[in-house]
């Protein structure tokens, strides 16, 4: 694959890993609010379709292309430190940012099939006219955020980052992955 199509491939990936963190996000909010004007079949078919988006972003094979991608991208790069985009002072080499990102393509994957049975489960809930709560864990949304920052970065879109950056500390995912509870702020 050359660069310009390993690149496009990358895009597509995280267009995918976009299109779940928002539909996770939209799910989220309807069950939440639980508003009587909603139809629970249409937020079935909601998580029908986050379902898919999460199998389809966590497939061992677009995990394996991700990491082989990524790791071309750092053999180009300056092995130099940077400032981590969204991470103010927090200076990386790009090899710990590529580090970073195969660790949490692992986690995801290890995530993978528990998280799928959790979407599907709340769908059948809802087709059955009761309101489940939750949206993928947080562990999996924020490692998929991290992951996405790492990707994002190593393509060379520091400004694309950088937001991520700030919606993966907004949501309280340093906490997450650390295994602290998240704050009630």
């Amino acid at each position: 694959m050359d660069a310009t199509q390993s690149d496009l491939y990358a895009q597509r990936w995280l267009v995918l890993a976009f299109d779940v963190l928002t539909l996770d996000g939209l799910w989220t909010r309807h069950l939440h609010e639980r508003n009587p004007d909603t139809e629970p079949y249409q937020l079935g078919k909601l998580g029908q379709r986050l379902h898919q988006r999460w199998l389809d972003v966590t497939e061992e094979a677009e995990l394996s292309s991700i990491g082989h991608i990524a790791t071309k991208h750092v053999e180009r790069m300056d092995p130099g430190l940077v400032e981590l985009p969204g991470f103010p002072g927090r200076l990386v080499t790009p090899e710990q940012i590529l580090d970073s990102a195969l660790r949490n393509a692992e986690v995801l994957s290890s995530l993978r099939d528990d998280e799928a049975e959790r979407l599907f489960g709340k769908t059948l809930t809802l087709s059955r006219g009761e309101w489940p709560t939750g949206d993928l864990s947080s562990k999996a949304r924020c490692t998929l955020l991290a992951l996405s920052i790492g990707i994002t970065y190593l393509l060379g879109d520091a400004l694309a980052a950088a937001a991520l950056g700030y919606w993966f500390m907004q949501s309280q995912c340093p906490h997450v992955l650390l295994g602290f509870p998240p704050s009630e702020e």
